[in-house]
């Protein structure tokens, strides 16, 4: 399997980040004539304005199946990749535990900054 190095081309542009469930990276995906595609894949990328989404119907679907698939996303626009920045909060998704994301058990939707990366998401 390769794996797309993510360009700088993308700073500063709306994306979504997910956890590939193949490699173990992040895919970012940006909007490319109105639909999502994967541009590149990282350890970590920071963003600013973010919101935080989960598909219910994918959660519903991983219950049900007991199989992980790709429903929860976090949206923003890109500042950094490869970040080496540690924020303070942690934030966590468990499709088993939660409907949403959330912070110490309470559902967050949104936050000014984020680190994104293959060792969870802070804020």
């Amino acid at each position: 399997m390769t794996t797309k190095t993510l360009s700088t081309q993308y700073l500063n542009h709306q994306v979504r980040v997910y956890r590939n469930l193949r490699n173990g990276l992040m895919s970012v995906q940006t909007k490319v004539n109105g639909s999502w595609l994967v541009v590149g894949h990282v350890n970590s990328v920071l963003l600013e304005n973010v919101t935080f989404k989960v598909s219910q119907a994918g959660r519903e679907r991983v219950i049900k199946n007991k199989r992980k698939n790709v429903h929860a996303y976090v949206y923003g626009t890109l500042i950094e990749i490869e970040t080496k920045n540690k924020l303070p909060v942690a934030v966590k998704y468990n499709p088993y535990k939660y409907s949403n994301f959330v912070v110490n058990d309470i559902p967050i939707f949104a936050a000014k900054v984020a680190v994104v990366g293959t060792s969870g998401i802070s804020i």
